[in-house]
């Protein structure tokens, strides 16, 4: 997983984004990554009065959304529904926190999330007006500080708690004494998966003639902490069985990719045609000139 400070860009407090929530931006204005960090105040009745809903959702769903669409995408923490960025207070080992918790997240996915597919940038966020120089000195000045400290740096963070860990003491402690603090906006940016060669078509699709194709493989479907597939869209996040997610998946590419099977297999019918009635040696030119002619003369 690709970690870093953002040094050549920053937000400003309290301006709203660039940008608005879409297929592949998704604005948190809290860090509760797994569902068991959602605080108990976050669970609230609805108008029956007998069942809890969340007002807070985990980020872990997003996540999983994004996956599954196969675009990527980045979940912006720190910013409010309407895109006006605010950051979040949170010093060296609170950011240490938020790794080990997203390490620990990517691990119960299923199937696994791999290093390779997430990237966590740290933002700044600076008042109107504030020197990005000056803010980043005193950001290196506070984290060279507490790395010294290697033991306290060393704890076990508690995870899979909404209960405050060690760190969160720490960063109380820090604000009592008023100390400085930075602010960040956290992205978390999934990539876009690529489909290998090899995923040609679905190995379940029923096709006669299927011999010179290999067994291919679709992209795995994701599941979240909670075993619950999510798929991300235009109008938001829907939880779809992950077998529906398979079965839809394999329409699609059969559809796409069948199609083109066809056309090769026709043209490749075509070179079989004409190497067996043209007798004199040819070029590649020739070759193709010929097939092309061909090509013409089928679909005229």
């Amino acid at each position: 997983m690709d970690v870093s400070i953002a040094e050549s860009r920053f937000y400003v407090y309290n301006e709203r984004m660039g940008i608005e929530e879409d297929h592949c931006h998704e604005f948190k204005g809290h860090r509760n990554v797994s569902v068991e960090e959602l605080p108990p105040w976050s669970f609230i009745k609805g108008r029956s009065g007998d069942k809890l809903h969340r007002s807070r959702r985990a980020v872990s769903r997003t996540l999983c959304g994004l996956l599954n669409s196969g675009e990527g995408g980045t979940v912006y923490m720190g910013v409010t529904d309407d895109g006006v960025a605010r950051g979040m207070r949170i010093q060296l080992y609170q950011r240490d926190h938020m790794i080990v918790s997203l390490r620990d997240l990517m691990s119960r996915f299923s199937p696994p999330i791999h290093d390779s597919m997430i990237q966590v940038v740290f933002v700044p966020v600076l008042a109107s007006g504030e020197s990005q120089k000056k803010w980043l000195d005193k950001l290196h000045k506070s984290d060279a500080t507490l790395g010294k400290a290697a033991n306290t740096r060393a704890k076990q963070h508690k995870l899979r708690s909404y209960e405050y860990c060690w760190c969160d003491v720490e960063t109380e402690a820090m604000i009592d004494c008023s100390d400085w603090l930075p602010t960040f906006v956290i992205e978390l940016s999934v990539r876009k998966r690529k489909i290998t060669p090899e995923v040609i078509v679905p190995a379940a699709v029923n096709w006669p003639d299927m011999k010179l194709l290999k067994k291919a493989e679709i992209l795995p479907v994701y599941e979240d902490e909670e075993g619950k597939c999510y798929c991300r869209g235009q109008g938001g996040l829907f939880q779809y069985p992950a077998q529906e997610v398979k079965s839809n998946t394999q329409v699609l590419m059969s559809s796409h990719y069948l199609p083109i099977i066809e056309r090769l297999r026709s043209q490749l019918h075509q070179a079989r045609f004409i190497l067996k009635y043209t007798p004199e040696p040819m070029t590649d030119e020739e070759f193709r000139k010929k097939i092309v002619q061909s090509n013409d003369f089928y679909e005229s």
